[in-house]
């Protein structure tokens, strides 16, 4: 059985891998650029969750 995910999710996967790939590979991201980025990922997966949880429970 296959869970539906949304674009909440997949958009904040896709910062996150690009961010650690950027990171890790290319350049240095300063933390006052990272941060913000990395926030904005995981408040993007965790609003997923939410929506999810939320529906489940209908």
């Amino acid at each position: 059985m296959r869970g539906k995910f949304s674009p909440y999710f997949f958009v904040g996967i896709i910062i996150l891998v690009g961010y650690l790939l950027v990171e890790n590979l290319i350049v240095t991201i300063p933390g006052i650029v990272a941060v913000p980025i990395l926030l904005f990922a995981l408040t993007l997966i965790i609003i997923d969750g939410i929506k999810r949880r939320a529906h489940k429970e209908k």
